[in-house]
């Protein structure tokens, strides 16, 4: 094997991580939840606007949600 050119990654190296089972368990749940808030995120934007016709009250919920929580 020879070696490789410093600052140049294969694409084996890129995704190493997914040959751990707990790695790839964790990976396909964050997958899914993301997906999920981005649903819901749109829905919500979506559901305002036809509730209300709204760009102002869209604009408002959209900056709401990017708020920090807690």
């Amino acid at each position: 094997m020879q070696p490789r050119p410093k600052g140049k990654v294969s694409w084996r190296d890129t995704f190493a991580a997914l040959k751990h089972r707990n790695f790839r368990l964790f990976f396909i749940g964050q997958l899914v939840s993301l997906t999920g808030t981005w649903m819901q995120t749109t829905a919500q934007g979506w559901l305002v606007y036809q509730l209300t016709g709204s760009k102002v009250l869209l604009g408002t919920v959209a900056a709401v949600g990017t708020l920090p929580t807690g």
